[in-house]
């Protein structure tokens, strides 16, 4: 496993994170202590989950492991919240997540989305006050447009509030929208690129064959339609030329990621 800073922060993280949106939902809390086990044994020190995952028993399951395993101190713990990011809603989620985890502190805490309702300043101070109070160590975002990011990177300068050092897209051989300009602006501002869903929803696995049957669509709306924003001919012409070249791309897509698809060193996919 290779190591490498996550943007300008002094958090090293590994190359190769572990996602926990299935832990307490698709996956049971013991089969996910087992995951995150053996991705532990493997070097993968990153832990990236999410208020939204599962209600909130993500986070349970993830803080009953480092609690468990006393792993608190040897990895980098990310959560984001969702919503709203109101001041008050912020500084509540982020009380609620740190109980969930069992931990006095966060790595990274990200915003799940951009919240058009309220304004970023209110936002982005009531992050920095979570800083400032030793609860959060950095700030991120997920799911921002490279316009989105460039905004909170400005008024962070502006404002002297705390700097966003990484961003969370979805990133894969089909889905390659953030290099025109979100991958260039983190290359430019030394941004740490936590890139989720490398095999796109398992549209890269090469399971899907014309007159399979698809997975239900997601039931909530809150979270990143990511099958929805690949076609089923994409999938099934993608699928049908990896059967025929080579087996299914699954070893490929971690390289592609892994060695810097763009050139930007800073991937961290999972």
């Amino acid at each position: 496993m290779q190591y490498r800073n996550l943007g300008r922060s002094d958090l090293s993280v590994s190359q190769i994170g572990m996602g926990c949106v299935t832990f307490g939902r698709e996956v049971n809390p013991q089969s996910s202590l087992s995951i995150m086990d053996h991705a532990f044994e493997l070097g993968i020190t990153l832990f990236d989950t999410a208020e939204a995952y599962a209600a909130g028993e993500s986070e349970r399951v993830v803080g009953e492991w480092m609690h468990s395993r006393k792993t608190r101190d040897k990895i980098v713990l990310a959560t984001k919240i969702n919503g709203t990011l109101t001041r008050q809603r912020i500084i509540a989620s982020a009380e609620a997540s740190l109980k969930r985890l069992k931990t006095d502190y966060i790595d990274l805490l990200q915003t799940h989305v951009w919240d058009d309702l309220t304004p970023f300043a209110e936002t982005l101070e009531a992050l920095t006050s979570l800083v400032n109070a030793g609860k959060v160590r950095h700030i991120g975002c997920s799911n921002y447009s490279g316009l989105q990011l460039a905004r909170a990177l400005s008024l962070s300068r502006t404002a002297g509030l705390s700097r966003m050092i990484s961003v969370q897209p979805p990133y894969n051989l089909v889905q390659r929208g953030i290099e025109t300009d979100l991958l260039p602006l983190c290359a430019a501002e030394n941004i740490g690129v936590i890139s989720y869903s490398p095999l796109a929803a398992g549209f890269l696995t090469g399971k899907y064959r014309r007159g399979l049957q698809f997975l239900p669509e997601p039931a909530s709306t809150s979270s990143p339609p990511t099958r929805r924003s690949i076609s089923r001919s994409t999938a099934i012409r993608c699928s049908r030329n990896w059967t025929r070249k080579s087996p299914p791309p699954t070893g490929h897509t971690r390289n592609w990621h892994c060695h810097g698809s763009t050139g930007n060193p800073e991937l961290h996919p999972y």
